[in-house]
């Protein structure tokens, strides 16, 4: 803290080499916020309305057709990477057009955008509320989080005549680059709102006191995974984690979730980044545990090598069942990670895959969807950097799915920005100007932010600065192949509103696809019988034909066989036991 002190007087005045006793005029320093050009802005306090650019506070940025200071946010995204990710670019992409959206106080997502105007903002720091913003690169080469936080360090933390520091952090991604950066952010006085980071450890306000998210922890997801399988009797489960805070995280909630339930996790297991000694001593661990049931919490770059060590000791085939986390990409994007895509996606085959997504409203994502695709040329042109992955014809055609990944995240980034623009919009008077007014914008996000957004109709925080679960929804894939192309198709999902945990169900959306009387379902492989967990989806090539349940259930009446369209649903009395096409 002292340096970071000594910094600010280096730059006030003119000190540069410190001697012992020019300790004393940091000290002095550290109760007077001074600008770049030692004009004093406020002591204690007191706030003085800006009249020109040389004395907004720190984390603002006088701009003269505003008339006043904009808040300056700093959005983490890992868009730029020497082999290129055209996927985190969208997601750097779709912020920038949350910051559009916010100046503009466009409300074609967010109805109430006008709240913007509502705040202490413009009565205190003179002009309309607006920010400015600056994209940073997280992405890393070493898997350590390194990259996105000097990134922050250097863009947030530093002041000089380019750099007035960052009001707030939009990020990061990754849980093991949001845990530093929170970190720092804590000592800084800078709160952060993420869309991506879910680790459960980040809940921990005494190591994070100023970290916020848009997406729920960890802990809701490693519970609907203990609840499938209860539902499905698997009772006895062996886990390998990333040894880093997500890893651990996940691991440690799904082993509470899972015992409350009665199953026995054989042997909880971890690996390092880049080391395939401590993955192979992993799997030899989990082969001798004999357990079947295998949960995975991994990220893309690591699956091929895992795959292909569980398949050396014959992990792999019809006595076991994969299940991985949302570390692994949705739909073939994980297939770019590996030398051998046939090779990985013969492995993957009958894995499970579950996510969390936001319950997104159909027309608001639609409206997000055209402005992007309306706005994308402009925001390339701003930051083209972007441009190196991303296609201008390619994204201003761009559609995605219901519960996609790259989708869901798009819409966590987009209502990220909006949360953090509502929450300082509200500080008070005292506060604006003032480097310790992360607390006013921390308390805001978590007590008086709640609108409808990008990825749900009540975005709104809970008193440890996490997503509110009230609108969860968990997606449940399969690893498949639809004739075309590998990779994880939608086999069902719940929903915390309307279902309860323990009864998973088929989609409604592929069951629409799947009610003619013209398909044929054909069986599980020999041996497994109609409740393998390998073949917990049949497909007729195509589509998605049937979810087979790990219980019994009753063929429909005589006259109707298997292909009955109206006997959609077969119920055991209490649960749907198959999903008839």
């Amino acid at each position: 803290i002292l340096n970071h002190l000594a910094d600010r007087v280096r730059h006030t005045f003119d000190v540069y080499n410190f001697q012992d006793d020019d300790w004393s005029l940091v000290a002095q320093v550290a109760g007077i916020s001074v600008d770049l050009y030692g004009d004093i802005v406020w002591i204690g306090n007191h706030w003085e309305t800006p009249r020109d650019g040389m004395n907004c506070p720190i984390g603002s940025t006088f701009v003269q057709e505003n008339l006043g200071c904009t808040i300056n946010f700093a959005i983490l995204v890992p868009y730029w990477s020497p082999t290129g990710d055209p996927f985190w670019c969208k997601v750097a992409a779709m912020a920038v057009l949350a910051i559009f959206h916010v100046n503009e106080r466009n409300d074609t997502v967010v109805p109430t955008a006008s709240q913007l105007d509502a705040g202490n903002w413009a009565a205190a720091a003179g002009g309309r509320f607006a920010v400015t913003y600056m994209l940073l690169n997280s992405a890393d080469t070493d898997d350590d989080g390194n990259a996105g936080t000097l990134a922050f360090s250097e863009e947030c933390l530093h002041y000089d005549a380019r750099r007035n520091g960052c009001a707030a952090l939009i990020g990061a991604a990754y849980s093991r680059t949001s845990s530093p950066v929170a970190t720092l952010g804590g000592v800084y006085n800078v709160p952060q709102v993420s869309y991506w980071s879910s680790s459960e450890e980040l809940s921990s306000e005494s190591s994070y006191p100023y970290f916020s998210r848009v997406i729920v922890q960890d802990g809701h997801l490693a519970s609907g995974w203990a609840h499938l399988c209860s539902h499905f009797n698997w009772t006895t489960v062996a886990q390998l984690h990333v040894s880093d805070v997500y890893g651990a995280g996940f691991a440690n909630s799904f082993i509470d979730a899972a015992r409350e339930l009665g199953i026995t996790i054989r042997t909880s297991q971890s690996y390092d980044f880049g080391s395939e000694e401590t993955l192979a001593n992993a799997m030899d661990t989990i082969k001798a545990s004999k357990a079947l049931i295998l949960l995975v919490i991994c990220y893309n770059e690591h699956l091929q090598t895992i795959m292909d060590l569980a398949e050396e000791r014959g992990m792999i085939g019809d006595n076991f069942v994969w299940l991985v986390t949302d570390g692994v990409s949705d739909g073939a994007r994980v297939l770019n990670h590996t030398d051998d895509p046939e090779r990985l996606a013969r492995q993957l085959f009958g894995a499970l895959r579950a996510s969390s997504v936001g319950n997104s409203n159909t027309q608001r994502w639609q409206n997000a969807e055209a402005a992007y695709r309306e706005r994308i040329a402009e925001i390339l042109k701003d930051n083209p950097e972007l441009s190196l992955f991303l296609n201008l014809e390619e994204e201003e055609q761009f559609t995605c799915p219901d519960g996609d990944d790259v989708c869901s995240i798009m819409g966590w980034v987009y209502d990220a920005v909006w949360a953090a623009a509502m929450a300082a919009s509200m500080m008070t008077e005292a506060d604006i100007g003032v480097h310790y007014w992360a607390q006013d914008v921390y308390e805001n996000l978590k007590a008086n932010v709640s609108f409808e957004g990008n990825s749900g109709t009540d975005v709104r925080m809970d008193e440890y600065g996490d997503r509110s679960a009230h609108d969860l929804r968990i997606y449940l894939k399969n690893w498949a192949s639809d004739g075309q192309e590998d990779g994880f198709t939608t086999a069902g999902f719940f929903d915390k509103n309307i279902i309860d945990v323990r009864s998973w169900q088929c989609s409604p959306l592929q069951r629409a696809e799947v009610h003619a009387e013209s398909l044929a379902i054909t069986p599980p492989p020999a041996g497994h019988g109609w409740p393998s967990p390998r073949r917990l989806l049949a497909m007729d090539g195509h589509h998605l034909v049937a979810c087979w349940p790990w219980m019994a259930f009753t063929p429909p009446p005589a006259g109707h066989g298997w292909r009955s369209p109206r006997r959609l649903l077969a119920m055991d009395g209490h649960h749907p036991a198959a999903c008839w096409p």
